[in-house]
């Protein structure tokens, strides 16, 4: 009989927990067939459980999602550049996104803003 590696959850893992083999063993398995690809060791720290997942569950890439530098609803220091004038501000984020990613953000209630992540807690304003 054909087997598979498969990384096996080695206790109950919480929603938005971060993947690591702290989280998982590797096993052998029987080869059969899978409603989704599992996963292998490169999701390893990028990737958080979408939901619980339960002990013993073969983890599959449906499980997972990638780890999100920034979410709605943070609050970011946001850059201005204008020629030889640098302003820095408070700003929140209104949609998620990772580094090099382009978001709205707004200031206060009414002003909004499309930024580009630049780090976890930093974006540039580009309008």
């Amino acid at each position: 009989d054909a087997t598979i590696g498969v990384y096996v959850s080695q206790r109950y893992i919480k929603k938005d927990r971060i993947i690591d083999d702290n989280y998982v063993t590797f096993q052998e398995v029987a080869f059969e067939k899978f409603r989704a690809r599992p996963i292998d060791e490169h999701y390893f720290y990028n990737y958080e459980s979408k939901r619980s997942i339960k002990k013993g569950k073969i983890i599959t890439v449906n499980d997972l999602r990638r780890i999100i530098d920034i979410k709605r609803g943070d609050t970011l220091d946001a850059r201005l550049v204008d020629e030889a004038v640098q302003l820095t501000f408070k700003v929140k984020a209104v949609e998620e996104g990772n580094i090099g990613d382009i978001i709205k953000v707004k200031r206060g209630h009414y002003k909004k803003f499309k930024a580009q992540i630049t780090s976890k807690n930093t974006v540039d304003i580009l309008e």
